[in-house]
């Protein structure tokens, strides 16, 4: 069993049971106590988690380590440590947190077992915790915008790292960036510009913001460095300024029989192989993904009356669920291009790429790529159209958030018509409106507003997403009836 907690915001809501909203409070409730002088180390050892057949795991919202992803929950961090749980059989409650340092805080007061967040092992912080066997190694790299004609401000862009004190950099005060640069500040002997970036920042934030010419520089590792690359053409992220540090799991320093258990499953062949492939899934640019959206539109070549060798298929589902049958057409060239041997990068399948969870709910299986795929999707688009129904009344309208929906999961749609409302923008218009809500969602301030419950996403892709379908959709009507 697994179980996500999410705790961005000082109040319960969203949650399951009673027993959960406690469980929030006493969060909070020792974090309310730090002001009152150090507190003991809270003890808990493998044994004790055993016993309990439970592992707390502190994560954070970020491409990286943890999100949701079609409704689905996704990171590298969390398909590694709930593969170490299904192995001693225990059940992972994931509390989900956006500021590191309050996880450190949490670790030590017994509100998790372990941190798993892509956290650098650093002298300081090994001296204060316990850290597993490294799951990788990253560099530390700059993170700076390249000179642009259009920029009010033009920043210089440094190629050596005994330039840095002609930049300011933002990086969060308790993390191991601003851990690095107080160190070459030391170096160099001179005074560096190290700014403190608000709380309210992710790291993937201070990458947008650099990005947006509205801070000079930043610094990242270079392991997310690798998933954003794309996103942002005009950031530089090249130049390194550690040596590759070790990234891996943190304990409690009492935690030694905890540590044994993990470095000893970590040490496993398998597992290496197992992380090997997460980090090709998670942290490498996916170059065909980007190329599909930011490529001209190229629409299919179409003989007589016939769409695909499928069309018989899109009439019967679509025929079932009240749709226009080159709908269902249009969504499916643009999910696989009519090729059913399609898998993606996060695991989806079939001529409607359907990820293996949402398939199986409607009885179709990961052998099923075609007639079992595309009325698994019909099924979905029906239960995702019903639950848009009373608050989108008309149905062209609708089929956007429905088309989103399908691409990114109803839970983030529901969040982009929420941060729609607290910017005080109509939350059942789609394009200009609930469109842009929806590119919010990777920004800190925005995913943690209140009624936002499925935290952190990179909906670039949605964006593009309903777009695209809908010019294939006005292609079809107009080349076959």
């Amino acid at each position: 069993m697994i179980e996500i907690l999410y705790l961005s915001k000082m109040k319960c809501f969203g949650y399951r049971s009673w027993s959960v909203c406690l469980f929030v409070g006493l969060i909070f409730g020792l974090l309310g106590c730090q002001s009152g002088g150090q507190q003991a180390v809270f003890s808990k050892d493998w044994d004790e988690i055993v016993k309990s057949d439970t592992l707390f795991v502190l994560m954070e919202n970020s491409a990286s380590t943890f999100y949701n992803y079609q409704g689905v929950s996704q990171g590298f961090d969390y398909e590694l440590m709930q593969t170490f749980c299904a192995t001693n059989h225990l059940h992972l409650k994931v509390v989900v947190m956006d500021n590191v340092d309050s996880m450190f805080q949490l670790l030590n007061r017994g509100v998790a077992d372990v941190i798993a967040s892509n956290i650098t092992e650093t002298p300081l912080r090994d001296s204060l915790y316990l850290f597993s066997t490294p799951l990788y190694t990253t560099r530390q790299v700059l993170v700076q915008r390249w000179a642009d004609d259009d920029l009010v401000h033009t920043y210089p862009v440094i190629k050596d790292t005994t330039q840095l004190d002609s930049l300011s950099i933002s990086v969060h005060r308790y993390s191991s960036f601003y851990e690095r640069l107080k160190q070459l500040e030391k170096n160099a002997g001179k005074p560096f510009d190290i700014l403190e970036a608000p709380g309210k920042y992710s790291a993937d934030d201070l990458i947008r913001l650099v990005s947006e010419g509205k801070i000079e520089a930043t610094v990242t590792d270079a392991s997310l460095a690798g998933i954003l690359v794309e996103d942002y053409p005009n950031v530089q992220f090249e130049l390194p300024i550690t040596v590759p540090e070790p990234i891996g799991w943190v304990m409690r320093k009492n935690a030694v029989l905890l540590k044994e258990k993990m470095d000893e499953w970590l040490s496993k062949e398998r597992v290496q192989i197992l992380i090997k492939q997460l980090r090709k899934k998670y942290f490498k640019a996916n170059t065909t993904h980007v190329a599909l959206f930011h490529a001209d539109v190229i629409m299919p070549k179409i003989k007589g009356n016939q769409i695909s060798p499928y069309d018989s298929l899109f009439k019967k589902e679509a025929k079932e669920i009240g749709w226009d049958w080159r709908m269902l057409a249009a969504l499916c060239y643009q999910e696989s291009n009519f090729d059913p041997g399609v898998i993606s990068s996060h695991g989806a399948f079939g001529l409607m790429q359907l990820m293996p969870e949402t398939a199986m709910k409607y009885g179709c299986d990961s052998t099923d790529m075609v007639a079992g795929n595309v009325h698994a999707a019909a099924q979905l688009l029906k239960e995702v159209d019903r639950a848009f129904r009373k608050r989108i009344k008309n149905p062209e309208e609708r089929m956007k958030f429905v088309l989103a929906s399908y691409n990114a999961g109803l839970g983030h749609v529901f969040d982009a018509m929420v941060i729609a409302k607290h910017l005080n923008q109509p939350d059942s218009i789609w394009f200009g409106q609930v469109e842009n809500a929806l590119l919010m969602k990777s920004q800190r301030e925005y995913y943690s507003l209140p009624g936002v419950k499925s935290g952190y996403c990179r909906c670039q892709e949605t964006y593009h997403f309903v777009d695209r379908v809908l010019s294939f959709y006005e292609h079809f009507k107009k080349k076959v009836k």
